[in-house]
């Protein structure tokens, strides 16, 4: 018996996907927000070239 929708499945995944990858960038200087890791990730969005 799953306790979880296959939707509910697929954001955590999506979920946990964005916020390791954001913390794990971040340890590595990264500047990138979580919300522009998001982008980056699920909509293909770059943010351009930082200074």
């Amino acid at each position: 018996m799953n306790l979880f929708t296959k939707e509910a499945l697929e954001n955590y995944g999506t979920d946990f996907e964005i916020n390791f990858t954001h913390e794990s960038t971040a340890i590595e200087g990264n500047t990138l927000t979580l919300l522009e890791t998001k982008l980056l990730i699920e909509d293909k969005i770059s943010m351009g070239k930082r200074i």
